[in-house]
């Protein structure tokens, strides 16, 4: 019996413990909840009166958005489609150029010599290495037209409140 006792105490004892860290863990969430939803508001009134602070964080977030697609510049140093590309081409002509001397030192013309030479070889195709403007994917193609149409709305609408000193804002709040 008296072990009995001693669980049915302490199942009540471990239940009390519960429900009293129940409504400790709800007292805090509530506190939280009430947190965040003033903190909108907050950083609002913030932003509205040190509206520099919201030009440099839109700067900062431009920084950061830019570096982030924006990626590394690519360095030509040698390696590559590009510099295969040249290699092939190099290897081409002096290939062109060392048959043309060998039948120009049997006799041939010059002209006849090289029209020769390339007479039966493939055709060799020789493109150019897109710039580094060109060289933009999909992603950096689309954020480029967003922010070559957004931005000067943007700047628009930040000409328009600094012109109406912010009265616009303060009116629709109230």
């Amino acid at each position: 019996m008296e072990t009995d006792i001693k669980k049915k105490l302490t199942k009540d004892g471990v239940e009390k413990e519960l429900q009293l860290k129940e409504d400790q863990i709800e007292q805090r969430l509530l506190a939280l909840q009430e947190e965040v939803a003033t903190v909108g508001p907050t950083i609002r009134k913030a932003l509205l009166n040190h509206p520099l602070v919201s030009v440099g964080g839109a700067l900062l977030a431009g920084l950061v958005v830019g570096l982030i697609f924006g990626g590394k510049k690519r360095r030509n140093d040698g390696f590559g489609a590009a510099a295969g590309h040249r290699a092939l081409v190099d290897h081409y002509v002096d290939a062109v150029v060392e048959e043309a001397r060998h039948r120009v030192a049997k006799g041939q013309d010059v002209d006849e010599a090289v029209h020769a030479a390339l007479k039966d070889r493939v055709p060799l195709i020789v493109y150019e290495v897109p710039q580094a403007d060109e060289k933009r994917g999909l992603l950096g193609s689309v954020v480029s037209l967003v922010l070559g149409q957004v931005a000067p709305l943007g700047i628009q609408m930040g000409l328009d409140y600094l012109a109406g000193g912010g009265k616009q804002d303060a009116e629709s709040d109230a």
